[in-house]
C-alpha cells in the first residue's frame, strides 16, 4: 500500500462519513487504500480541533454553572433567613394580637365602668324636650315610671347622643337621651321600674329604657339576639351579656354567653 502524506478533500469527507458510520481507522484505511498512520493522524488532529472548539464554550458553561451554584446557595441562605425572620415576626404578631385583645377588653371594661351610672332612653321625639332637657326627663321619670324625684335620684348630666339633625322630620329616628345619675342605685331603681311597667307610652310616644353599654358590648348583645329568641321560644331562662346565665332544669346548670352562639336546641 502506498503512503500518502496528505489526504485530499474527498478522502477527508469519506473518512468523516465512515467515522459517523462507526468504522475503525484500520477499516477506513483499507477502504480508501491509504496508510493507516496517515488516517489515524488525521482523526487525532480532527478530534483535537473539535476539543479546542468545544473547550471554550464548555469552560463558559462550567463557569456559569458554578456561578449559578453560588447564587443558589446565597438565595437559599437568604430564604432561610427570611423564613426565620417571618416565623419570629409571626410569633410577635400573635403575642401582640393577644395583648391588643386584652387591652381592648380592659378599655371596654373601663368604658363600661364609666357608663355604670347611665341609662339610655329612646323614643323621645326630637325637640319635644324644649330648652330644658333635665326638667323634661324628670317629668318623664315621674309620670311614666311613678318615681318621686328627689335627692336620691339626683342627675349629674343629660344629653342626646350624636349631632343634632338640621331639620328633623316626623320620619326621623330620634336620637337617644343619655341620663347620668350621681348614684348607681338610682339608675338600677329606674331600670327596675321600667321593667315593672312593661310597655311604656308617654305623651303618645313609646319610650324604652336601657342600660348604657359600650359599643363593643352592644355588638355582642346584638349577636346574641337570635339565640335569646330561640331560648325564650323554648322557655329556657336566660340573661344577657355582660352577665348572662342560661339555666336548664334548675339553677345548677349554666352556660356563659360565649358558649351560647353555638348552642343547638333539639
Amino acid at each position: 500500500m502506498g503512503q500518502k502524506k496528505d489526504l485530499t478533500g474527498s478522502e477527508k469527507s469519506k473518512i468523516v462519513r465512515y467515522l459517523a458510520e462507526g468504522c475503525s481507522s484500520l477499516k477506513i484505511a483499507k477502504l480508501l487504500k491509504c496508510d493507516h498512520r496517515t488516517i489515524k493522524r488525521f482523526i487525532q488532529n480532527s478530534q483535537q480541533g473539535r476539543k479546542k472548539r468545544v473547550e471554550k464554550p464548555r469552560r463558559k458553561i462550567t463557569e456559569a454553572v458554578n456561578s449559578l451554584g453560588v447564587r443558589v446557595d446565597e438565595t437559599e441562605t437568604r430564604i432561610s433567613r427570611l423564613e426565620d425572620e417571618e416565623a419570629k415576626a409571626s410569633s410577635i404578631c400573635k403575642i401582640l394580637k393577644i395583648q391588643n385583645q386584652q387591652l381592648q377588653e380592659k378599655v371596654t371594661a373601663l368604658e363600661g365602668s364609666s357608663r355604670r351610672q347611665n341609662i339610655r332612653i329612646s323614643g323621645i321625639r326630637e325637640g319635644s324636650e324644649g330648652s330644658n332637657i333635665e326638667d323634661y326627663v324628670k317629668n318623664l321619670l315621674s309620670e311614666a315610671l311613678d318615681i318621686e324625684m328627689g335627692d336620691y335620684y339626683e342627675i349629674d348630666r343629660i344629653h342626646r347622643v350624636g349631632p343634632a339633625f338640621p331639620k328633623p322630620t316626623a320620619d326621623s329616628r330620634p336620637r337617644h337621651i343619655i341620663v347620668r345619675f350621681l348614684r348607681d342605685k338610682a339608675k338600677m331603681s329606674v331600670l327596675a321600674a321600667a321593667r315593672k311597667k312593661g310597655q311604656i307610652v308617654w305623651k303618645g310616644m313609646r319610650v324604652l329604657f336601657f342600660q348604657d353599654y359600650a359599643q363593643e358590648v352592644q355588638e355582642k348583645r346584638r349577636k346574641f339576639d337570635e339565640v335569646r329568641r330561640l331560648l325564650q321560644q323554648y322557655k329556657i331562662g336566660i340573661g344577657s351579656h355582660p352577665a348572662p346565665v342560661l339555666s336548664r332544669n334548675g339553677p345548677n346548670k349554666c352556660l356563659g354567653w360565649h358558649h351560647m352562639n353555638g348552642l343547638c336546641i333539639e
